[in-house]
């Protein structure tokens, strides 16, 4: 766990926020100590974690010359890569040389306090400018791919301010000539109103804009901004699309050209792994049979893939290091490999349909590199911030907390997967329930 959650490198004398290090400072005392948080340490630290709540965190915590940091003296909050925040709305319209105390989200997840500079050092979010031609790649695909105008059903509007529209049906159109007298149906797009609830929340700034916020609540557009991971997500927001609606998954498999000696002991020994987690964690000792007894070996493992509960363990066990001495979830060609073996086993669905997601994230460069490593550290900060938001009763919160904080690495980083499956699979039930209702780009594509 990367602690604390405040940071600064500046003298004590320039730390405006001297409660919020002495919070943290309390909080890493107990860790090193090994001893369970006690809940008056909890909840001084929710009060005092500014994730979710920025400005009344910094107002309450942060102050000069006895002044708190409020309207008179603004805070800006920016990403590891110096760009202000712009959920931040509080400040977006102000002079551009306006003295700003400046707190950053680094590159260790925390919230480090920089010191005084001029608001024009520091730009909103803007995709053109941050992700150049990948933006512009992604301008009619932006999103779920149907941002833009709908010209279909005589509906014009901008696509994500939509969840009822009205149209015009090819019966009225027939039965009554005149556009001035055709009478119009409303429809509620169901699966697109839920969708943008869990994932695209809006909010008006000052100046008449309806930006995307980042909410209180755990949500991975948030979680994949805060980890300044977007160029990735847009492209596999983008290879989805694609997938979609051509053969382009297909062509994963045809370029894949590895030993399937090399593969097969892979997945023998991934199977090992597997059953090993699931002897580790649970009252049962499997022992698998001989490979060479080929009906009771595919058996063993079809009965052990087909259970819900092994599920879990199945996921982790792709975490794990393959005899090649690299993570089965980043080699894909083994992923691409096990696509296919699975489907020689019932009930197994579930898995396959996992591991289509998987496959995505490698090619959208989601592993490259030290992300894993990177995608761990998030989400060890994003589990435990969450954590202090997740229950008001006050011993179910102390419970809570601790169980967090001793929370394995693995499984966070189960939750950032399974958190990135559900987004596609419901953005694949919005792109059919427009294309069932006949309207935006996904439904030009399929026609």
């Amino acid at each position: 766990m990367r602690l604390p959650i405040y940071y600064t490198s500046l003298p004590q004398e320039q730390n405006v926020c001297q409660p919020l290090t002495t919070h943290n400072n309390t909080l890493q005392t107990s860790i090193n100590g090994g001893q369970p948080i006690n809940l008056e340490t909890i909840t001084s630290i929710r009060s005092s974690a500014p994730l979710y709540d920025f400005f009344s965190v910094i107002e309450e915590n942060c102050s000069v010359n006895r002044q708190r940091l409020d309207k008179t003296i603004p805070a800006f909050l920016v990403d590891s890569n110096n760009n202000f925040i712009q959920s931040n709305y509080n400040y977006l319209l102000i002079p551009e040389k306006t003295l700003v105390h400046v707190f950053k989200m680094n590159e260790q997840y925390q919230i480090e306090y920089i010191g005084l500079e001029q608001k024009e050092k520091y730009r909103p979010y803007s995709f053109e400018e941050l992700y150049g031609e990948n933006c512009q790649y992604t301008k009619d695909c932006y999103w779920i791919n149907t941002l833009g105008f709908l010209e279909l059903k005589n509906f014009v509007a901008q696509f994500y301010k939509i969840v009822n529209f009205k149209y015009v049906s090819e019966q009225e159109q027939e039965r009554e000539r005149d556009p001035k007298k055709q009478k119009e149906q409303e429809q509620e797009l169901k699966i697109y109103k839920r969708f943008i609830s869990d994932f695209l929340p809006q909010q008006q700034s000052p100046d008449g804009q309806m930006l995307t916020r980042i909410t209180e609540r755990d949500n991975i557009i948030k979680n994949i901004t805060f980890m300044n991971m977007m160029e990735e997500f847009i492209a596999l927001i983008n290879l989805n699309y694609e997938c979609n609606f051509t053969n382009k998954f297909v062509s994963f498999f045809n370029t894949n050209n590895t030993n399937q000696t090399s593969t097969n002991d892979l997945f023998n020994g991934f199977i090992i792994i597997m059953v090993r987690i699931i002897n580790d964690r649970t009252t049962s000792r499997y022992v698998i049979p001989e490979i060479t007894d080929t009906d009771k070996y595919n058996k063993f493992i079809e009965d052990k893939l087909k259970k819900k509960e092994h599920f879990t363990f199945f996921k982790l066990s792709l975490l794990e290091l393959s005899s090649q001495g690299t993570l089965f979830i980043t080699n894909l060609n083994f992923i691409t490999f096990l696509y296919k073996k699975l489907q020689q086993y019932k009930e197994t669905n579930d898995h396959i349909n996992f591991l289509a997601t998987i496959i995505l994230l490698n090619k959208s460069n989601f592993f490259d590199g030290n992300n894993i490593t990177k995608i761990k550290d998030a989400y060890g900060f994003i589990n435990l911030a969450n954590s202090l938001y997740r229950f008001s009763e006050l011993e179910q919160l102390r419970r809570n907390f601790n169980k967090e904080i001793n929370k394995n690495e693995n499984a966070q980083f189960i939750d950032f997967l399974n958190q990135i499956h559900k987004f596609i699979n419901d953005l694949n039930d919005v792109r059919k329930e427009f294309c069932d209702n006949g309207i935006g780009y996904c439904n030009e594509i399929v026609n």
